[in-house]
């Protein structure tokens, strides 16, 4: 989850049974059929993971707040060896910041860019880019302006993102703790996504807080955007129901996962009742997405989705969060918080082996 909504982590879970044909896998395997290797690098302030190449990922760090900028990302080493990747400085941003790397469609790193002008004030003004480690370049991704959805002097920040596999258009999460909503972004514009769901007050469309100047008490909530690397699905988490609850109880309403063909479909509802939730994300090939959450009757963990079958398999006994599938699509890498529902935890970072999940 994002350093904005790490306060929006705390739910209650069930989901749907599963549907369609079986998968290669068995209702038998546990996470034990999935081993885990801890990366021997102390736990740190981490926020977001992606692949470099099969020895080496990338971290970003969490706002710890310095007094003076130092943007900057982390190569980590799966023998242990940390880099600091020291990026340049942005003269009009009074300090910048590098969270949610990410590996982009065709092998690049994308992550969101955040500016803080002087003064501090929260949030920042959040850009998505594209960063070159080797040659330690950042070039706009998507679009060349910043993405901002503002009130007078209100802005809501950017906390997630997705890239189609062209790399020509995004959907972003933003928005404060417990009132988040997604929205399209292209070379030219923002446009709140107007996908709706019906809600127990009535229709909601998943963009409709940041067109009512983040006001979210009488809607639902969105989170977790993730495009699948075929391009044909956007998966999502969101909560209509969240409606139905007061602004400091939201973060005990409950989730669906979703999933979106195209810009116009209609969403259709996969698991239900899913609490805890965390970031999503694809294999390579397109057939399971990985989550975390508290799945009613099964407990809590982390959690493997198969995008054909719907059926769901437990990877992991821990809430782990900031996925990254391996180009290969045989391990993923993740952050396990040392202290959980802390924020920002200092986390470890864990390699999982996926193989009998993907194997052919």
């Amino acid at each position: 989850m994002r350093w904005s909504v790490w306060l929006s982590t705390i739910f209650m879970a069930a989901f749907l049974p599963s549907c369609g044909t079986k998968d290669s896998v068995t209702p038998e395997q546990a996470p034990s059929d999935f081993p885990a290797r801890i990366v021997a690098v102390p736990a740190g302030d981490f926020d977001g993971l992606a692949w470099l190449d099969d020895d080496q990922l990338i971290a970003g760090t969490a706002g710890v707040y310095p007094a003076s900028s130092d943007p900057r990302l982390f190569v980590i080493g799966l023998n242990g060896r940390e880099t600091r990747v020291r990026l340049p400085e942005d003269a009009g941003c009074f300090r910048d910041e590098y969270i949610e790397p990410r590996l982009l469609p065709g092998g690049d790193i994308g992550a969101v860019k955040l500016c803080f002008p002087a003064g501090l004030p929260l949030p920042p003004q959040g850009s998505l880019v594209t960063v070159d480690v080797t040659s330690k370049t950042v070039r706009p991704l998507v679009s060349r302006n910043p993405v901002l959805f503002q009130s007078g002097k209100e802005e809501f920040p950017i906390s997630d993102f997705t890239v189609s596999p062209g790399l020509n258009l995004a959907v972003v999460r933003a928005g404060v703790a417990f009132c988040g909503a997604l929205a399209w972004v292209t070379a030219h514009e923002v446009e709140p996504l107007r996908v709706e769901l019906n809600g127990p007050v009535g229709p909601w469309e998943l963009g409709q807080a940041l067109r009512k100047n983040g006001e979210c008490s009488s809607l639902g909530q969105a989170e977790s955007p993730a495009w699948s690397p075929d391009g044909g699905t956007l998966a999502f988490f969101a909560s209509p129901e969240s409606a139905n609850f007061g602004f400091y109880d939201r973060g005990k309403a409950p989730f669906g996962l979703y999933f979106l063909a195209g810009r116009e479909g209609k969403p259709e509802l996969v698991l239900s009742h899913v609490t805890g939730v965390s970031d999503l994300a694809w294999s390579p090939d397109s057939r399971w997405l990985v989550f975390s959450a508290d799945v009613s009757g099964k407990g809590r963990g982390t959690w493997a989705v198969s995008k054909t079958s719907r059926q769901v398999v437990r990877i992991s006994d821990a809430l782990l969060r900031s996925f990254s599938w391996s180009l290969d699509g045989k391990r993923i890498a993740a952050l396990k918080p040392e202290v959980p529902g802390a924020g920002p935890p200092a986390s470890s970072i864990i390699t999982i082996d996926m193989a009998v999940l993907t194997q052919p």
